[in-house]
């Protein structure tokens, strides 16, 4: 009588097999969804990454290439429309650095834009 009393009559406690199931559906869906943000956030991060590695390989190409034309004493050659494109320096030691862009190849400069970006630069030293 007394346990009727505290919880008024009618009144249940507990969950129903039903309001269970509702409830774990719920959680199932929310769950989903948020593992669906979080995997579509992961592939955005890794897609600018690699991005960024590609940007930031090809300033350092640049700011060695810039570096190296600073130093050098002349320009022994420069070849922009060639097969493959070439840049020459005279150094003060007497040595002559070349690099060499094949486009050929489709070997090219950092195209931002693109998702498909190569690079390569062939450096030849020669003594004097």
């Amino acid at each position: 009588m007394r346990h009727s009393q505290r919880h008024g009559p009618g009144k249940r406690r507990g969950l129903s097999l039903l309001e269970l199931i509702i409830a774990s559906s719920m959680l199932a869906m929310l769950m989903t969804s948020i593992s669906v943000v979080i995997r579509a956030g992961r592939g955005a991060w890794e897609a600018h990454e690699e991005d960024y590695v590609r940007v930031e390989a090809a300033h350092s190409v640049l700011r060695h290439i810039v570096r190296e034309i600073r130093w050098a004493d002349a320009v022994t050659e420069f070849t922009f429309d060639a097969k493959p494109a070439r840049l020459g320096l005279l150094m003060p030691n007497g040595e002559t650095h070349v690099w060499a862009h094949d486009r050929v190849n489709n070997l090219r400069t950092p195209d931002l834009g693109s998702t498909t970006l190569s690079f390569e630069i062939r450096v030849s030293w020669s003594g004097a």
